[in-house]
């Protein structure tokens, strides 16, 4: 669900909102070149003149490009990969594991909560 969500927050913070011929933008929209982005509270105009995502509302967090839920954990602030609440970031592909399990490296393997990695990350002591 969570995905979802970020998936249309994604494709809406990275959309491009034409302007209304050459007299700017609506009220509430920021200009932005030849480009109107949907506000100035969430939103700056780039030096590409492209809007960018820079704020989330209460509750949110940015991830990325987009905004995520503020307890779940942001992985990649370049690509937005984020793990839902109640899991945490693992490995070199960010895969998502229990929080409170302990991360056994780039592999994305990993140990519950009370064990530990050994052998070379390949077993949970």
């Amino acid at each position: 669900m969570y995905k979802m969500a970020l998936a249309a927050l994604l494709v809406s913070a990275l959309a491009v909102y034409s302007c209304h011929g050459n007299s700017g933008c609506e009220s509430g929209k920021l200009a932005c070149g030849d480009y109107c982005c949907p506000d100035s509270t969430h939103y700056s105009c780039s030096s590409e003149k492209k809007c960018v995502l820079v704020s989330c509302d209460q509750g949110l967090q940015l991830c990325g490009p987009g905004c995520i839920d503020l307890t779940a954990s942001c992985c990649d602030q370049n690509t937005g990969t984020y793990c839902q609440t109640g899991m945490i970031c693992c490995g070199l592909n960010f895969g998502c594991i229990p929080t409170g399990a302990t991360c056994c490296g780039d592999s994305g393997s990993y140990c519950p909560a009370g064990k530990v990695c050994c052998y070379d990350n390949t077993k949970c002591c």
